[in-house]
């Protein structure tokens, strides 16, 4: 994630360079590092995409944050961000993880 940030200017960084950003720095177990990146994707892009939404999903996921995850999705859903299957299983996890429907969703 170093690298990538150290090579990639703000300005430069696309959905896709902020996913892969956010996914590594959650892998390395820099959560808070990687919710400062989706933070600073809502900020600097035009409009966030699954992916971006997806790998800060993964991140709240690893760190038990179910309520967050599902947060995101009515925050994606409110933007009119498609979901994909990545993002519904995501959703489904979570869901499962705290007995909650609150959306309606069966997966």
């Amino acid at each position: 994630a170093e690298k990538i940030l150290d090579i990639m200017p703000t300005e430069q960084r696309d959905s896709y360079t902020y996913s892969c950003i956010i996914g590594l720095l959650g892998k390395t177990g820099e959560f808070e590092r990687a919710r400062g990146m989706f933070q600073e994707a809502q900020g600097a892009l035009p409009r966030l995409t699954s992916f971006v939404f997806n790998a800060a999903m993964s991140v709240e996921l690893q760190q038990g944050n179910y309520d967050h995850v599902l947060d995101l999705w009515e925050e994606m859903k409110t933007l009119h961000v498609a979901e994909d299957p990545v993002t519904l299983k995501h959703i489904q996890v979570a869901q499962e993880a705290i007995g909650d429907n609150r959306f309606g969703v069966s997966l």
